[in-house]
């Protein structure tokens, strides 16, 4: 398993590139309410407020005022594991067909480890003094935290991840509300850790369980799932009421993760080779062990385990940053050739020409410019295999095909009856050419309809969207309701009921 290890300090808010403010999912959103409603559940970025430290969401309190406004426990290193690749697939679903009363099965995640021990050991602490060379803690990834029993204490942006996925009746009409006060995931001290009972949990949690396609990966949005900040964070003495947050550290980090319930992992199947649990995992044994162990059917437990090495965090010094790096090539210091996406190699030429058509001469030598200019001109022939009418067209049909959209014309059917003896062209009967008229009368019938249902299927959204996020006044409820039922029940071209 990868580790990814990024040391947080105020100074990363300085240099060339950015550092984004949190940008956790807004699940209130969802909820069908013209003052909570938005278009998107993720904001956009604002990287406005990406520097400096004290102005940026991420590392700074804004409603204290500067310099003192930083939030020492978000600095540290934030430690982020990505799962094997055979939790990220889907396995597809039993059922292809539809009832009246059900779609087909969606295709199937497997459930991902929920217990996690992530041990660092710091080598420096002879120096530090404050903290033990080795620590460990507990995630427990799939425990379920709700607003309402959240102590004060708990940072909502660092210490939990929202979460959305509602267990319980659809039919309830407060199961928007519910769905989008639920959070995640929870560290504990390995010292003094047991399993809870108490504690809800999220049962066989997986990475589309809430169908946020950046959960697994981006730490923002699974923090104590699938990642944790360390801060170096303890108490000079027992008695003390603040943390203290060691400056300097030189760490290695350890991560082993295992399912919780035996039933949950992927190669607890009894009675099955384990060549064949493993090849269902895209996984095989080296020869070797294929051999010793490839046959046995014994149930079998697996580890999901990870490390990095010669981690550093310093609190005053921004570490070496590859975006920094990268950002400085894209400045105006730096001489960059234009970048070409097109349908062709051709394309990479062209642009190129097009970018240097006024300096081709420093670049070709003498009548390098007229050269350029020849060939942009000529550019419909680089594109054709003959100098034909029809290649000439379709060479023109392909250029302008880059710089608009495609839009589906539909279908039309054509007769293809193998040719006769001696390779002559087989023409239809009159019988079938009238089959064929009728086939695609029927077939243009069908585009149109498709075509309508699409647009009325949009403008209906549209106007649904319109009225669940207009704000109307007590008095004018009544006029506004009317005057979308009056849109919801117009059928043109007989379509809307």
């Amino acid at each position: 398993m990868h580790l990814d290890a990024f040391a947080l300090s105020p100074d990363c808010c300085d240099g060339e590139s950015k550092l984004a403010p949190y940008t956790q999912p807004n699940y209130t959103a969802l909820r069908l309410d013209s003052h909570l409603i938005q278009h998107d559940v993720v904001d956009h970025v604002d990287f406005h407020m990406a520097s400096p430290a004290t102005k940026n969401p991420r590392l700074a309190d804004l409603g204290l005022p500067a310099p003192n406004n930083l939030k020492a426990h978000r600095m540290g290193i934030h430690l982020h594991w990505s799962l094997p690749r055979f939790y990220r697939a889907a396995t597809a679903s039993g059922s292809q067909t539809a009832t009246a009363n059900s779609e087909p099965a969606n295709p199937s995640f497997r459930p991902i480890p929920n217990r996690w021990l992530v041990t660092r050991h710091l080598k420096n602490y002879q120096e530090a003094n404050m903290l033990p060379e080795y620590q460990s803690w507990i995630v427990e990834s799939d425990v379920v935290r709700r607003i309402t029993t959240i102590p004060d204490n708990v940072d909502l942006e660092s210490d939990v991840s929202p979460f959305v996925s509602y267990q319980g009746d659809p039919g309830d009409p407060n199961a928007l509300k519910a769905q989008t006060e639920v959070f995640l995931g929870q560290k504990f001290d390995l010292v003094g850790w047991h399993e809870d009972t108490t504690r809800e949990h999220m049962p066989s949690l997986t990475l589309m369980n809430s169908s946020n396609p950046l959960f697994a990966d981006y730490a923002l949005h699974n923090t104590n799932v699938l990642s944790i900040i360390d801060n170096f964070a303890y108490k000079k003495t027992p008695s003390d009421a603040e943390l203290s947050y060691l400056a300097d550290a030189q760490c290695d980090y350890f991560v082993i993760g295992w399912h919780k319930d035996p039933a949950d992992d992927p190669l607890n199947l009894p009675m099955i080779e384990l060549t064949s649990r493993l090849s269902a995992l895209m996984l095989q044994l080296g020869d070797q062990n294929k051999e010793k162990f490839g046959g046995l059917p014994d149930e079998t437990r697996c580890l999901i385990y990870g490390a990095i090495y010669d981690v550093k965090y310093n609190a005053k010094q921004k570490p070496r940053s590859l975006a920094d790096e990268s950002a400085l090539k894209f400045t105006s210091q730096v001489k960059m050739e234009p970048l070409s996406i097109g349908t062709t190699p051709l394309d990479g030429i062209l642009t190129f020409l097009e970018a240097h058509k006024d300096d081709a001469d420093t670049i070709f030598g003498t009548g390098g410019k007229s050269l350029a200019n020849e060939i942009l001109e000529i550019s419909q022939l680089l594109y054709a295999n003959a100098d034909q009418y029809d290649s000439r067209v379709q060479a023109q049909d392909l250029i302008a095909q880059q710089s608009f959209a495609k839009s589906d014309g539909g279908l039309e059917w054509t007769f293809a009856k193998p040719p006769g003896p001696g390779g002559t062209p087989a023409t239809p009967t009159d019988i079938e050419a009238g089959y064929l008229a009728e086939l695609n009368e029927a077939q243009r019938k069908l585009d149109v309809c498709n075509r309508k249902l699409r647009s009325v299927k949009w403008e209906l959204f549209a106007e649904w969207w319109k009225y669940v996020s207009e704000y109307i006044p007590d008095k004018e409820k009544a006029a506004r309701q009317k005057e979308y039922r009056d849109v919801r029940s117009c059928t043109p071209a007989g379509i809307w009921v």
